[in-house]
């Protein structure tokens, strides 16, 4: 079977149909033209379209491209804000390998030189005394360039939200954005693709209810802090790929049991 559905590029918008076109111009193969224009894996099947593409299937399409286009280092992370859409308050990456194996860590509490939003306060508490004492975004962002720099895709739980935290930071300080930027993996919806719903309409689902569904130990987890939060998605990656059968159940009890969880 193909890796990459006969025809794809007739669905390409006419300005990635020129890149593709630009790509095969320039001696790619077909496969790797349509990698790079895409930034995505197909799922195996080729017929799934991109948003049914499961975390199983991104994991083994990646396996069995070249050496040369292979993914091979992933930077999990995610960020604290000061309110909804608002600026970092903590960052946390962790670099591994395709298999989840850890190969660096980063994490860092930032000022972000506004107040926090009370409710935000109330998830992450970090409060603004405290971040006041912390370096500001545009101190670290050498050190925060330099290990995105590292990776070859970011990877996140609703990652949207997070770029976009990035984004504002890059922007705030009228930065260059490090091209791992366009280079993503989003766990929320590769994992929502996963999950048989009973008794509940399909939703996105959240970090806790994932690791609830795994019947992870989350006694021992600070929820909504970064670097909790980015070694639970890690995990629960690793736990996913090393089980392509597992099964994923979602229920009413279980969306309870995390109301109170915005993740």
């Amino acid at each position: 079977m193909n890796f990459f559905k006969q025809g794809t590029e007739e669905n390409l918008s006419v300005e990635d149909k020129k890149k593709f076109l630009s790509f095969i111009a320039n001696g790619d193969s077909r496969e790797k033209a349509l990698f790079k224009v895409k930034n995505i894996t197909y799922a195996l099947s080729c017929e799934l379209s991109d948003n049914m593409l499961t975390l199983i299937d991104w994991y083994q399409d990646s396996m069995i491209l070249s050496t040369e286009d292979k993914i091979q280092k992933l930077i999990f992370f995610d960020t604290e804000t000061t309110h909804i859409n608002g600026l970092a308050v903590s960052l946390a990456m962790i670099l591994t390998d395709l298999e989840g194996n850890i190969l660096e860590t980063y994490y860092e509490e930032i000022n972000p030189l506004i107040k926090n939003d009370p409710e935000s306060f109330e998830v992450h508490k970090l409060s603004d005394e405290h971040l006041a004492t912390c370096k500001t975004f545009e101190e670290l962002e050498p050190s925060i360039t330099s290990f995105l720099n590292k990776g070859d895709i970011l990877v996140a739980h609703n990652i949207s939200y997070d770029i976009g935290v990035l984004i504002r930071e890059y922007e705030r300080l009228d930065k260059d954005f490090p091209s791992i930027l366009s280079m993503k993996l989003d766990t929320m919806t590769s994992i929502k693709n996963m999950i048989e719903f009973k008794g509940i309409k399909k939703k996105n689902p959240k970090l806790s209810e994932v690791a609830i569904m795994l019947n992870f130990d989350l006694n021992n987890i600070t929820l909504h802090n970064a670097l909790d939060d980015t070694n639970l998605m890690l995990e629960i990656y690793k736990a996913i790929i090393n089980n392509p059968e597992v099964k994923l159940i979602l229920t009413e009890e279980i969306v309870n049991l995390c109301k109170k969880d915005k993740t």
